[in-house]
């Protein structure tokens, strides 16, 4: 059927869109008394429409914008006037059918090509979501409802596939919706075909062969440049652990480690049933490589008065969920994090010596301490951490349980230096320096290195210890009051 065809076909004209569009030329007016005479010519001149097709659009006309304003697109404002909705206004942004058939996505006209590798991109999204759907169900097994974050998506991707009708949703879609979707299938196929085009680099013997993989190439970078969609580009793809506690994921997860339980609780970080043997495979690996690695010791900061402040409810929904995720993210490639308590973690960390584990761990500590929690009154008082590390080598292997020692006397080092930082089981207890040292070191905070030679500080804040005495107490550090 041609373009022509379809204007002469009620049934399936894009008038919607039409209206829309005209609506937007005339600042979002439409005058029904005059509706016929405004518009017809438009679609006359257009389409070369005879006076019965005229007849008939005018009629559909009528309909269609009744379905406008059924569907909250266009609003009355007297008897003989109705003005586009800011839905209309979302929806007629994103996507514009010419008269002639030719598109406009976000204000820039597209061409055939441009459109089918969109629209590819766009039915691999749909089936991602409908799976990932499926696995919510399997993973939640109780669950009724579908997150409207993919539900609206999914209404985005609808209205893009279907250009000539308008869908009414229980909920309303703004124009960050349509923008977000389209920053997704474009990101996510251009991932396609780059990949594609680096096989065919490597199977195919005529660069000619790889034209129309180049040429999608180049389309889905001009989507993603557009000037409309650049503050959405930071939408990301919706994946299972944004709606799942990646512990409960883990755990069902086929192949190596599939059969580890998180804790039960949160479902996010591993169990500590789990340390003792994780504890043995990080020692046999590290020490075959002449290789060392850490044991640390978390503990949240003043966390009882944080818990009677905001209570255990509000805590365990809104803080400590958060703080886990960002835990366990951190370490996630370098190590794994255990749940000891509500304020207690254990993190094992593989293949770093003390400088390593010294700096990967304040890293931890500033990560933590830029968190975005559930409620505005936990993000105006975040929580700190105070972390103690040990490293074991091969030269000096010790048990489990008197490396989680070492390691806990050095978080209570940390607590009594102030809280907020990081102690190793091997910075000295010289405490009588302190307070000189303290002065000396004001401004300097997380910018000061130590010299390479000399002991290295207590990292936190703007204090450190001193780095010119190699002795230290090996008495165990008692824990603070």
């Amino acid at each position: 059927m041609t373009t022509q065809d379809q204007y002469k076909n009620p049934s399936i004209l894009t008038l919607e869109l039409l209206l829309l569009e005209f609506a937007a030329q005339n600042d979002g007016a439409i005058d029904i008394k005059s509706i016929d005479k405004q518009t017809t010519p438009l679609y006359t001149e257009a389409m070369s429409l005879t006076k019965t097709d005229v007849q008939k659009t005018t009629a559909a006309i009528r309909v269609s914008l009744q379905h406008l304003l059924a569907i909250g697109m266009v609003t009355p404002i007297s008897d003989l006037h109705v003005h586009t909705t800011n839905i209309a206004k979302a929806r007629a942004g994103a996507i514009r059918v010419g008269f002639d058939g030719s598109l406009a996505i976000f204000g820039h006209p597209i061409s055939t090509a441009q459109w089918a590798v969109f629209e590819s991109g766009r039915t691999n999204m749909s089936n991602h979501l409908e799976a990932l759907k499926g696995k919510i169900g399997s993973h939640l097994e109780n669950v009724n409802d579908i997150p409207k974050r993919i539900l609206c998506l999914q209404a985005a991707l609808a209205q893009f596939a279907n250009l000539t009708h308008i869908d009414q949703r229980p909920y309303q879609l703004e124009f960050e919706d349509f923008a977000g979707a389209a920053i997704i299938v474009c990101r996510e196929q251009l991932l396609l075909e780059q990949e594609n085009k680096l096989l065919l680099g490597l199977r195919a013997r005529e660069r000619d062969m790889l034209r129309t993989t180049e040429s999608n190439i180049a389309s889905l970078e001009f989507l993603l440049n557009l000037e409309t969609l650049k503050p959405y580009l930071g939408t990301g793809k919706p994946r299972i652990t944004d709606f799942v506690n990646v512990g409960i994921v883990e755990s069902k997860r086929g192949g190596p480690g599939s059969a580890r339980t998180p804790d039960e609780k949160f479902s996010i970080l591993s169990a500590p049933s789990h340390f003792a043997s994780d504890y043995k495979d990080f020692a046999e690996a590290a020490f075959s490589r002449d290789r060392s690695f850490a044991v640390a010791f978390i503990d949240i900061d003043d966390f009882k008065k944080f818990n009677s402040r905001h209570t255990e409810t509000e805590v365990d929904q809104h803080m400590l969920p958060y703080f886990m995720r960002a835990v366990e993210a951190y370490c996630y490639g370098r190590g794994v994090a255990y749940r000891q308590g509500g304020d207690e973690y254990l993190v094992l960390l593989r293949n770093a010596d003390e400088h390593e584990a010294r700096f990967f761990f304040d890293g931890l500590r500033k990560h933590i301490g830029a968190i975005t929690y559930g409620t505005a009154e936990i993000n105006g008082a975040r929580p700190t951490v105070s972390i103690g590390v040990h490293v074991i080598d091969g030269a000096n292997e010790i048990t489990r349980i008197e490396a989680q020692k070492r390691a806990n006397e050095a978080k209570n080092l940390a607590k009594l230096l102030g809280k907020n930082r990081v102690a190793l089981s091997s910075d000295p207890r010289d405490f009588a320096a302190l307070p000189a040292l303290e002065a000396s070191c004001t401004g300097l905070g997380d910018n000061w290195i130590p010299a390479i030679t000399a002991r290295e500080p207590v990292m936190g804040n703007d204090s450190c210890l001193p780095s010119t005495d190699p002795v230290h107490d090996v008495t165990s550090v008692p824990a603070p009051a």
